[in-house]
């Protein structure tokens, strides 16, 4: 009895050096469903790369006459946000909509570079607000 118990200290051992060394990738089941997924079937977060013809500000509050954040992000530059939730309270800009992303990554693709912010983007001007489905709502 001794010495089975000796192997599973081992074994328990081994694991906790490989797991400490980086070299254990857990997998999930095949019918798993991811963690970040909700039971309305929208993610955590969603990226997106601008698909309009604007360019898009990111702002403190979901209204342009609050501060911008960070610098103008612009499709033609093949920007992009990572986005976390929406919120239609927010400003009205051009008539279309009151949709904006609550946003905490922009990417500056082809300058190179990229930062971590936290503010709100015009949906309308992102991505004529077509990530909306996948993403749950902010709740302000």
């Amino acid at each position: 009895m001794l010495i089975g118990k000796g192997k599973k200290l081992t074994a328990t051992l081994a694991l906790l050096g490989a797991v400490a060394a980086g070299g254990v990738v857990a997998a999930a089941p095949a019918g798993a469903v991811p963690i970040a997924a909700t039971s309305q079937n929208t993610l955590a977060s969603v990226g997106i790369r601008l698909s309009t013809s604007h360019g898009v500000g990111v702002y403190g509050y979901y209204n342009t006459s609050s501060a911008k954040v960070a610098a103008d992000l612009f499709p033609s530059s093949h920007d992009g946000i990572d986005v976390d939730c929406w919120s239609d309270w927010g400003q009205n800009v051009d008539g279309s909509s009151t949709l904006w992303y609550h946003t905490y990554r922009e990417y500056h693709n082809d300058a190179g570079w990229s930062q971590s912010v936290y503010g709100w983007t015009y949906a309308p001007y992102v991505d004529y607000g077509a990530a909306k489905g996948r993403l749950p709502f902010c709740g302000y």
